[in-house]
C-alpha cells in the first residue's frame, strides 16, 4: 500500500456517498476536500468537515500507518497544528497536536471496496518489460473511442493555451513580445514555480526588459530583485552587487516587486529559480526581440539554437559546487 492511493481516494471522491466514521465511532461528513498540497506541510489545505455535530475547517494529513506521524516528525512541527483529520490505511497509534489535542482519525481501509484495492495493485504492479502501467489494458479499448478521447484532450489543451495567450495579450495591449515573455517565463518556472515566474514577468513591462537587457547583469539583478530573492542579507560579493543594481533599477524604472514567493523545495539545482532567472536574463540579453526571432525561424533546429542558453558564470560555478557537495555526501 502506498500513500498515493489514499490521496487518490480522497482527491477523486472515492469516499463520497459512504457513511464514514472516525476510529472513535463518530460520524464524519466530507463537505470540502480542500486543495492538494504538493510541497512541504499537510497533504490537503483548507478542507471542511463535519465530525459529529461540529463543523471543522483546516488541513488534512495522510499516511499509510498512523504511527508515520511520529516517524515523519509531525508531532514537533508547527505546520501541522491546524490538522483536523488524520487519514490513514492502518490505525496503529493515537496522535495529537503539539498542544496535546487528539486528532480524529479516518481509517479508510474499513470503507474501501476490495475490488478497488485489487485494481489499484494491478495497475501499479511493477513489471520489468512493461512500458506503462496500463499497457496490458490498451489493446482492449475501443479504437474509435480512444481516438475520440485523444482528440478531445488535444482540443482542450489547445483551448487552454489559447485562452492564456489571449489573457496575456489583453494585459499587454496586444504586445506580442510582452505576451511571449510572460508565457516563456511561466515555462522557465517549471511546474513548481510557474505561477511565481508568471507574476514576475507581469511585474516588469517589456520596454523596461528591453532596456535592462542591454546588460545581462542588470536584467538578472532586476529579475532576482523583483522575485524577492534579494531580500535577505548575505555576505556574498555577487549578491551585494545584485542588491545595489536592483535598487538603482527599481528607482529608475519605478517597478514594484512580485508578491508570489519562489520555491526551492524538492527541486534539483538546475531548476532552482535563481538559475532559471539567470538563464532567462541571458536569453533576453542575447535576443531582446525574441518573439520576432522565433517567427523568423524556419526549422526546428533554428528554434533549438535560439534557446541554447546557459546561466551566468556565477550560477554555473554555484551549481557545479552544489553537485560536487551532493556527490560527496552520497559517497
Amino acid at each position: 500500500m502506498q500513500e498515493d492511493f489514499i490521496h487518490y481516494l480522497w482527491k477523486f471522491k472515492k469516499l463520497s456517498g459512504i457513511p464514514l466514521t472516525t476510529t472513535d465511532g463518530v460520524d464524519l461528513v466530507i463537505q470540502s476536500l480542500g486543495s492538494h498540497n504538493f510541497e512541504s506541510g499537510p497533504d490537503f489545505f483548507n478542507a471542511r468537515l463535519k465530525i459529529g455535530n461540529q463543523q471543522w475547517a483546516g488541513n488534512v494529513e495522510m499516511h499509510v500507518k498512523a504511527s508515520d506521524w511520529f516517524l515523519h516528525g509531525h508531532d514537533d512541527d508547527p505546520a501541522y497544528d491546524n490538522v483536523i483529520l488524520h487519514v490513514v490505511w492502518q490505525h496503529d497509534a493515537e496522535i495529537s497536536t503539539r498542544d496535546g489535542i487528539k486528532i480524529p482519525v479516518l481509517e479508510v481501509s474499513r470503507f474501501v471496496p476490495e475490488n478497488l484495492v485489487m485494481s489499484y495493485r494491478k495497475l501499479f504492479a511493477h513489471k520489468n518489460n512493461q512500458f506503462i502501467n496500463c499497457e496490458q489494458d490498451l489493446p482492449h479499448l475501443n479504437e474509435f473511442k480512444l481516438n475520440l478521447w485523444l482528440e478531445k484532450l488535444f482540443i482542450n489543451r489547445l483551448q487552454q493555451k489559447s485562452a492564456r495567450i489571449r489573457h496575456y495579450l489583453k494585459q499587454s495591449n496586444n504586445d506580442w513580445e510582452a505576451a511571449f515573455f510572460q508565457l516563456l517565463a511561466r515555462s522557465f518556472g517549471t511546474k513548481t514555480n510557474a505561477d511565481a515566474f508568471e507574476q514576475l514577468a507581469q511585474s516588469i513591462d517589456q520596454a523596461t526588459v528591453r532596456k535592462l537587457a542591454r546588460d545581462s547583469f542588470q536584467l538578472e539583478s532586476a529579475l532576482l530583485g523583483q522575485s524577492g530573492l534579494l531580500d535577505e542579507k548575505k555576505e556574498d560579493r555577487y549578491y551585494e552587487l545584485c542588491v545595489k543594481e536592483y535598487a538603482f533599477a527599481k528607482a529608475k524604472y519605478q517597478i514594484q516587486p512580485s508578491l508570489t514567493p519562489m520555491k526551492f523545495f524538492r527541486l534539483r539545482p538546475a531548476n532552482f529559480p535563481t538559475v532559471r532567472i539567470s538563464q532567462l536574463a541571458m536569453l533576453y540579453h542575447r535576443k531582446p526581440m525574441l518573439f520576432a526571432e522565433v517567427l523568423l525561424a524556419v526549422t526546428k533546429e533554428d528554434i533549438y539554437d535560439l534557446f541554447e542558453v546557459k546561466a551566468s558564470k556565477y550560477w554555473m560555478i554555484t551549481m557545479f559546487l552544489i553537485r560536487r557537495l551532493m556527490t560527496s555526501l552520497k559517497d
